[in-house]
């Protein structure tokens, strides 16, 4: 009999962390130099440490013959421990065949919470050994001496990958995305992955409750190229309507923590994705144009297209911040009052009425698998979930909650074809508009998934070790020992999109079908459309972060009963931040109507670069 496994909270905590703190691309504008910087320099203490024995590491910088031991701090789930352990031990094979005597420890904890703590620990104190980290947790060290940049490295050949003149050449751009922080732009870490923002289901209930049509087939999978926000909209109605104890149709949580910056944050990123369809003509507005202190040579031939997913990507497109602030603050149609931001909330609130106005994050993910169990035993269950809204990476969760366990014998994991005959995802649709500027389509939440970087030891010898076993992750070899690991695990399914070019993915393993184009989270209107950008602005001269104001206004509309929307309030407490966010980034104003007249009709650089 299947049965949800008793690790599995701290499987979902590590899954939404990692997801839940990816950041906004370009629009990070942060600019704080300072953190958290903790109480020592600590590292994590590991809760299974994989590879190369014990945890003793030997500061680098002698002879080739010297021990030198490269740890990799992470986060995550089972098989990625253990992928990530199968690609320690080849690159440890290799370097031994080369004669040198290096060690990679990968250092895993199942305590996502421990792990941030301890890594901010680490990145305020002083590190000695070569270091690798999610860099993508500790945002508040971009562009300072903590994290090696890796930009220079990105322009060097990478001796792992055959013909190699440029490391980049053979990633995805989303692999090495550019962070920003203040006025520095850094590669803070790369990614071999990339995760989104999916709606799943299962596939007997969808069957059971819409049949089939165009859209669903006759094994209840749906054709994603086939679904609009009226079909989405209408599925959730039949299934309420359905009589069969759907009483609240969609996995989704309209709760504070859903709506914040945080974890378990799904309904914040789904807000995220709507803004940005309704506000993409907001790209145009603010592009740099030639006399911009922001303009370089890829915005000459840049032109704006709406049906172009990409169309703010960091290697062909640049932003004037100047422009973000006038037009948010200070123009009409692109704050929370306008019309278009009416018209997303009121849509959102729709969509909202069917999900349980009281279920915290953790009552929707349970209550979906209860659908799951229940439909799978031909059960009754009381609140049964059509569609669940969550990271892509749950596949990974759903497998792990599914095994099978009988004393004495192996674990059982449901293979990619099982889960793949179970379970199915699709993206959200995008909503339907006449309003002037809004796209015809909508782009996921999401980005790259591991972000790893290496803290900066003020060696660059002892910086190289980590850079070059990072070099050999993010080739076809590297990732090849991945994918065999997850063939060794019962054929566990590859669904993250996948950055390393030129690699092949078996085939029994290979369900990346569903494929974002775009990334909502690089649109410059995020900054302060809904803050996502102000991550460490404070309301007025209080203590309280902008961010968790704004979850609370939201969660409160989405929870009442008046659908009408008076965006007056959001708009109040986010301009309440702006002077907190304008000194947190150096800038020469605080005060965004002073944006024009301080840099000299918005083309000179906002930052104080005489401090």
């Amino acid at each position: 009999m299947k049965k949800i496994s008793k690790t599995l909270l701290a499987m979902i905590l590590s899954f939404v962390m990692l997801f839940g703190v990816i950041a906004c691309g370009n629009t990070n504008n942060s600019g704080s130099n300072t953190g958290n910087s903790g109480d020592s320099a600590t590292p994590p203490t590991s809760e299974s440490t994989n590879s190369g024995g014990s945890d003793s590491s030997t500061t680098p910088g002698g002879d080739d013959d010297d021990l030198v031991t490269i740890t990799v701090y992470t986060a995550v789930n089972i098989i990625e421990q253990n992928s990530l352990k199968a690609v320690a031990d080849a690159y440890m094979d290799l370097k031994d065949a080369e004669g040198k005597n290096i060690r990679v420890v990968i250092n895993n904890r199942t305590d996502p919470e421990a792990y941030m703590q301890s890594i901010r620990n680490m990145a305020g104190g002083n590190v000695t050994a070569p270091s690798i980290v999610q860099t993508s947790i500790i945002p508040e060290y971009y562009g300072t001496n903590k994290i090696v940049d890796l930009t220079p490295y990105m322009e060097e050949a990478n001796p792992y990958i055959s013909g190699n003149t440029a490391w980049k050449d053979a990633l995805e751009a989303d692999a090495y995305r550019t962070k920003v922080s203040g006025s520095s732009e850094t590669i803070p870490g790369v990614s071999y992955s990339s995760n989104y923002l999916t709606v799943f289901y299962n596939k007997k209930a969808v069957l059971d409750v819409l049949g089939q049509s165009e859209v669903v087939g006759a094994d209840g999978t749906i054709d994603n190229s086939k679904i609009t926000w009226t079909w989405l909209m209408n599925s959730l109605k039949t299934a309420k309507e359905s009589g069969k104890n759907f009483k609240n149709p969609l996995g989704l949580s309209r709760s504070e923590q859903s709506c914040g910056e945080g974890s378990f944050n799904m309904l914040s990123h789904l807000v995220n994705m709507y803004l940005d369809q309704y506000y993409r003509d907001f790209i145009e507005k603010v592009h740099s144009t030639s006399d911009d202190y922001s303009y370089i040579s890829i915005d000459e031939d840049w032109t704006y297209d709406p049906a172009d997913q990409s169309i703010d990507a960091v290697d062909k497109y640049s932003f004037n911040l100047n422009k973000v602030v006038d037009y948010y603050f200070n123009q009409e149609g692109y704050n929370p009052t306008s019309e278009r931001y009416t018209e997303v909330m009121q849509n959102l609130y729709d969509l909202m009425s069917y999900s349980d106005p009281e279920a915290a994050y953790l009552d929707t993910f349970h209550r979906f698998n209860e659908t799951t169990l229940n439909y799978e035993r031909n059960a009754n269950y009381a609140d049964l979930k059509l569609f669940y809204v969550e990271a892509l990476d749950y596949v990974r969760t759903y497998r792990d909650a599914f095994k099978t366990e009988v004393q004495g014998q192996p674990t059982q994991y449901p293979d990619a074809a099982t889960i793949n005959s179970q379970l199915g995802w699709f993206l959200m649709p995008a909503m339907e508009s006449n309003l002037p500027g809004v796209a015809n389509n909508v782009r996921a939440f999401g980005g790259p998934q591991e972000s790893m970087g290496v803290l900066n030891t003020g060696n660059t010898k002892t910086n190289e070790y980590a850079i070059d076993f990072l070099k050999y992750l993010l080739s076809p070899a590297g990732q090849q020992g991945i994918y065999s690991t997850y063939r060794k695990n019962n054929d566990a399914p590859i669904t993250l999109v996948q950055l390393v070019k030129d690699v092949q993915i078996p085939a029994e393993i290979d369900y990346t079908y569903v494929k974002a184009s775009g990334d909502c989270s690089t649109s410059p209107y995020l900054i302060f459309g809904k803050c996502s950008g102000m991550t460490d602005a404070t309301v007025g001269d209080s203590s309280e972060y902008v961010y968790n104001r704004v979850a609370s206004v939201l969660s409160t509309y989405f929870r009442s009963s008046e659908r009408t929307w008076n965006g007056t309030q959001l708009f109040d407490v986010i301009k309440s931040g702006f002077g907190s966010y304008a000194t947190k980034n150096g800038f020469i104003y605080n005060d965004p109507a002073q944006v024009s007249e301080r840099t000299n009709g918005l083309k000179n650089s906002p930052y104080n670069t005489a401090a």
